[in-house]
């Protein structure tokens, strides 16, 4: 992963850069370049849609997967409803892009969030992976203990 100069404690006290494993290094390549367009939090796990047709899949304990809209729509373990609702989501910020109106279930990102880098913090069993955009940026904050999480314009 990309690391920066500023550090995570301006938000919060006790975080510090967690190491990262090749696989995860892989996926940040993937991303850097692309632009979060939307969002939602499910099975414990932030699903960040991305320009590219993929969501990139943040869990509660910091791994990541890059997988097609598609599979993950599909895969998701929710209702047929709350499926369909996610789908035409991702329909709408793909055609309308942040400005998609009238999101059933998932959330906009903010503009201009073209991902530059990517850094993952760590404060005990909580976990803190902040997205550095061109415009905006994101984080997504977790606890592995609870299973909550949580995602956040900077």
């Amino acid at each position: 992963m990309r690391s920066h100069a500023t550090h995570a404690g301006s938000t919060g006290t006790g975080w510090v850069e967690a190491g990262t494993s090749t696989h995860h290094d892989h996926v940040v390549a993937h991303v850097v370049g692309a632009t979060v367009v939307g969002y939602f939090v499910a099975d414990e796990a932030a699903h960040l849609l991305l320009d590219i047709g993929f969501f990139w899949i943040i869990y509660t304990d910091g791994e990541m997967g890059l997988v097609a809209e598609s599979t993950t729509i599909a895969e998701l373990n929710v209702s047929d409803e709350a499926r369909a609702f996610i789908s035409e989501d991702a329909d709408a910020l793909r055609r309308e892009g942040t400005g998609a109106q009238s999101l059933a279930l998932m959330q906009s990102a903010p503009a201009d969030c073209l991902v530059e880098e990517v850094t993952l913090y760590a404060a005990g069993a909580r976990r803190r992976l902040v997205i550095r955009g061109a415009g905006s940026s994101l984080s997504v904050e977790s606890s592995v203990e609870t299973g909550e999480i949580a995602v956040g314009e900077l």
